[in-house]
Protein backbone atom coordinates (compact mmCIF):
# COMPACT_ATOMS: atom_id res chain seq x y z
CA UNK A 1 0.00 0.00 0.00
CA UNK A 2 1.53 3.33 -1.00
CA UNK A 3 1.76 6.32 1.30
CA UNK A 4 -1.20 8.06 -0.25
CA UNK A 5 -3.47 5.07 0.30
CA UNK A 6 -2.32 4.75 3.91
CA UNK A 7 -3.08 8.42 4.54
CA UNK A 8 -6.59 8.00 3.11
CA UNK A 9 -7.25 4.94 5.25
CA UNK A 10 -6.04 6.68 8.41
CA UNK A 11 -8.20 9.65 7.57
CA UNK A 12 -11.29 7.47 7.18
CA UNK A 13 -10.58 5.67 10.49
CA UNK A 14 -10.10 8.99 12.29
CA UNK A 15 -13.43 10.28 11.01
CA UNK A 16 -15.14 7.05 12.20
CA UNK A 17 -13.66 7.29 15.68
CA UNK A 18 -14.66 10.94 15.91
CA UNK A 19 -18.21 10.11 14.86
CA UNK A 20 -18.42 7.36 17.48
CA UNK A 21 -17.08 9.73 20.15
CA UNK A 22 -19.55 12.40 19.21
CA UNK A 23 -22.35 9.82 19.23
CA UNK A 24 -21.41 8.60 22.71
CA UNK A 25 -21.22 12.15 23.92
CA UNK A 26 -24.72 12.84 22.64
CA UNK A 27 -26.07 9.73 24.41
CA UNK A 28 -24.53 10.84 27.69
CA UNK A 29 -26.09 14.29 27.34
CA UNK A 30 -29.48 12.76 26.54
CA UNK A 31 -29.22 10.50 29.59
CA UNK A 32 -28.32 13.46 31.77
CA UNK A 33 -31.27 15.43 30.36
CA UNK A 34 -33.65 12.52 30.94
CA UNK A 35 -32.32 12.03 34.48
CA UNK A 36 -32.76 15.74 35.24
CA UNK A 37 -36.28 15.68 33.80
CA UNK A 38 -37.21 12.63 35.88
CA UNK A 39 -35.82 14.22 39.04
CA UNK A 40 -37.87 17.38 38.42
CA UNK A 41 -41.04 15.31 37.92
CA UNK A 42 -40.41 13.43 41.17
CA UNK A 43 -39.79 16.71 43.01
CA UNK A 44 -43.00 18.17 41.61
CA UNK A 45 -44.95 15.12 42.80
CA UNK A 46 -43.53 15.56 46.31
CA UNK A 47 -44.43 19.26 46.28
CA UNK A 48 -47.96 18.51 45.05
CA UNK A 49 -48.40 15.93 47.79
CA UNK A 50 -47.22 18.38 50.45
CA UNK A 51 -49.55 21.07 49.13
CA UNK A 52 -52.51 18.68 49.30
CA UNK A 53 -51.67 17.80 52.91
CA UNK A 54 -51.36 21.49 53.73
CA UNK A 55 -54.74 22.24 52.14
CA UNK A 56 -56.31 19.37 54.10
CA UNK A 57 -54.80 20.67 57.33
CA UNK A 58 -56.18 24.14 56.63
CA UNK A 59 -59.63 22.64 55.96
CA UNK A 60 -59.51 20.80 59.27
CA UNK A 61 -58.51 24.01 61.03
CA UNK A 62 -61.45 25.81 59.44
CA UNK A 63 -63.83 23.02 60.51
CA UNK A 64 -62.49 23.11 64.06
CA UNK A 65 -62.79 26.88 64.08
CA UNK A 66 -66.43 26.66 62.99
CA UNK A 67 -67.03 24.09 65.71
CA UNK A 68 -65.56 26.43 68.31
CA UNK A 69 -67.67 29.31 67.05
CA UNK A 70 -70.99 27.59 67.84
CA UNK A 71 -73.43 30.07 69.39
CA UNK A 72 -74.01 29.67 73.12
CA UNK A 73 -77.19 30.06 75.11
CA UNK A 74 -77.95 33.56 76.34
CA UNK A 75 -78.18 32.63 79.99
CA UNK A 76 -80.25 35.55 81.32
CA UNK A 77 -82.73 35.37 78.44
CA UNK A 78 -83.08 31.61 78.81
CA UNK A 79 -83.60 31.75 82.59
CA UNK A 80 -86.27 34.42 82.17
CA UNK A 81 -88.15 32.25 79.67
CA UNK A 82 -87.90 29.22 81.95
CA UNK A 83 -89.35 31.14 84.88
CA UNK A 84 -92.35 32.12 82.72
CA UNK A 85 -93.05 28.61 81.44
CA UNK A 86 -95.61 26.15 82.81
CA UNK A 87 -94.63 25.22 86.37
CA UNK A 88 -91.73 27.67 86.31
CA UNK A 89 -92.47 28.77 89.88
CA UNK A 90 -91.69 25.25 91.09
CA UNK A 91 -88.21 25.07 89.58
CA UNK A 92 -85.43 24.79 92.14
CA UNK A 93 -82.37 25.12 89.92
CA UNK A 94 -81.52 26.11 86.35
CA UNK A 95 -78.11 25.08 85.04
CA UNK A 96 -76.87 26.52 81.74
CA UNK A 97 -73.63 25.54 80.00
CA UNK A 98 -72.94 26.54 76.39
CA UNK A 99 -75.65 24.68 74.43
CA UNK A 100 -76.93 22.52 77.28
CA UNK A 101 -79.43 23.26 80.05
CA UNK A 102 -80.85 21.34 83.01
CA UNK A 103 -84.07 22.18 84.86
CA UNK A 104 -84.50 20.62 88.29
CA UNK A 105 -87.83 20.99 90.12
CA UNK A 106 -88.38 20.97 93.88
CA UNK A 107 -88.91 17.43 95.11
CA UNK A 108 -91.82 18.20 97.47
CA UNK A 109 -94.30 20.79 98.70
CA UNK A 110 -92.24 21.27 101.87
CA UNK A 111 -89.14 22.06 99.78
CA UNK A 112 -91.06 24.65 97.75
CA UNK A 113 -92.36 26.66 100.72
CA UNK A 114 -89.20 26.39 102.80
CA UNK A 115 -86.66 27.18 100.06
CA UNK A 116 -88.59 29.63 97.89
CA UNK A 117 -89.65 32.68 99.89
CA UNK A 118 -91.96 33.83 97.09
CA UNK A 119 -94.00 30.65 97.56
CA UNK A 120 -94.17 30.64 101.39
CA UNK A 121 -97.96 31.08 101.38
CA UNK A 122 -98.57 28.26 98.89
CA UNK A 123 -101.10 25.68 100.05
CA UNK A 124 -100.19 22.03 99.78
CA UNK A 125 -103.48 21.25 98.07
CA UNK A 126 -102.75 23.85 95.39
CA UNK A 127 -99.31 22.38 94.73
CA UNK A 128 -100.61 18.83 94.41
CA UNK A 129 -103.57 19.80 92.24
CA UNK A 130 -101.30 21.71 89.90
CA UNK A 131 -99.33 18.64 88.80
CA UNK A 132 -102.20 16.16 89.17
CA UNK A 133 -104.71 17.83 86.84
CA UNK A 134 -104.91 18.81 83.17
CA UNK A 135 -102.08 16.54 82.04
CA UNK A 136 -99.65 19.18 83.32
CA UNK A 137 -96.72 16.79 83.52
CA UNK A 138 -97.23 15.54 79.94
CA UNK A 139 -97.52 19.10 78.67
CA UNK A 140 -94.42 20.21 80.54
CA UNK A 141 -92.23 17.57 78.92
CA UNK A 142 -93.69 17.93 75.41
CA UNK A 143 -95.08 21.44 74.88
CA UNK A 144 -92.91 23.55 77.18
CA UNK A 145 -89.64 21.88 76.26
CA UNK A 146 -90.42 22.35 72.55
CA UNK A 147 -91.20 26.01 73.24
CA UNK A 148 -87.76 26.44 74.82
CA UNK A 149 -86.04 24.84 71.84
CA UNK A 150 -87.86 27.03 69.32
CA UNK A 151 -87.12 30.23 71.25
CA UNK A 152 -83.44 29.39 71.83
CA UNK A 153 -81.68 28.27 68.61
CA UNK A 154 -78.42 27.65 70.50
CA UNK A 155 -80.08 25.09 72.79
CA UNK A 156 -79.09 21.59 71.69
CA UNK A 157 -79.71 19.45 74.77
CA UNK A 158 -82.23 19.90 77.56
CA UNK A 159 -82.61 17.83 80.72
CA UNK A 160 -85.71 18.09 82.89
CA UNK A 161 -86.07 16.46 86.32
CA UNK A 162 -89.42 16.56 88.12
CA UNK A 163 -89.91 14.65 91.40
CA UNK A 164 -93.58 14.39 92.40
CA UNK A 165 -95.56 12.14 94.75
CA UNK A 166 -92.77 9.60 95.19
CA UNK A 167 -91.94 9.38 91.48
CA UNK A 168 -89.22 11.08 89.47
CA UNK A 169 -90.00 12.10 85.91
CA UNK A 170 -86.82 12.65 83.95
CA UNK A 171 -86.00 13.40 80.31
CA UNK A 172 -82.84 14.11 78.34
CA UNK A 173 -83.96 15.72 75.11
CA UNK A 174 -81.70 16.30 72.12
CA UNK A 175 -82.98 18.88 69.64
CA UNK A 176 -82.26 16.82 66.53
CA UNK A 177 -83.95 13.79 68.01
CA UNK A 178 -86.96 15.88 69.03
CA UNK A 179 -87.20 17.27 65.49
CA UNK A 180 -87.12 13.73 64.15
CA UNK A 181 -89.88 12.55 66.50
CA UNK A 182 -92.09 15.59 65.85
CA UNK A 183 -91.19 15.62 62.13
CA UNK A 184 -90.63 19.36 62.23
CA UNK A 185 -87.68 21.78 62.40
CA UNK A 186 -87.57 23.95 65.51
CA UNK A 187 -86.86 27.18 63.62
CA UNK A 188 -90.03 26.75 61.53
CA UNK A 189 -92.16 26.73 64.69
CA UNK A 190 -91.44 30.42 65.21
CA UNK A 191 -93.96 31.09 62.45
CA UNK A 192 -97.37 31.51 64.08
CA UNK A 193 -99.20 29.22 61.66
CA UNK A 194 -96.72 26.38 62.23
CA UNK A 195 -96.85 26.82 66.01
CA UNK A 196 -100.65 26.70 65.87
CA UNK A 197 -100.50 23.43 63.92
CA UNK A 198 -98.13 22.04 66.55
CA UNK A 199 -100.31 23.05 69.52
CA UNK A 200 -103.46 21.83 67.77
CA UNK A 201 -101.83 18.44 67.42
CA UNK A 202 -100.07 18.09 70.78
CA UNK A 203 -101.36 20.62 73.32
CA UNK A 204 -105.12 20.28 73.42
CA UNK A 205 -107.27 17.57 74.91
CA UNK A 206 -106.82 15.30 77.89
CA UNK A 207 -105.07 12.01 77.20
CA UNK A 208 -103.85 13.37 73.86
CA UNK A 209 -102.50 10.28 72.08
CA UNK A 210 -99.90 12.14 69.98
CA UNK A 211 -98.59 13.98 73.03
CA UNK A 212 -98.35 10.76 75.01
CA UNK A 213 -96.27 9.16 72.23
CA UNK A 214 -93.68 11.94 72.48
CA UNK A 215 -93.81 11.85 76.28
CA UNK A 216 -93.15 8.10 76.40
CA UNK A 217 -90.31 8.43 73.89
CA UNK A 218 -88.29 10.82 76.06
CA UNK A 219 -89.46 10.48 79.66
CA UNK A 220 -88.45 7.84 82.18
CA UNK A 221 -90.38 7.40 85.44
CA UNK A 222 -88.75 5.94 88.52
Amino acid sequence: MNKTAKRCLLGILSIGVLAISVGCGNNEEEQKTQTTKLTQEQLQKVLDSQNKKKDKTEENKDDNSKEKEKPKLEKDKFINEVNLMMGGEYIKKIDVADTHATLTYYDSYQAVVSENSAMKDLKEETYKEYWSTGDKIDKLFVIETTRLFKKNPALENLEVILPFEGKTYEASINKKELEKVLKVKMDTLNESTNWKEFTDKYAYGLDNVERQKVFKHFVTIE
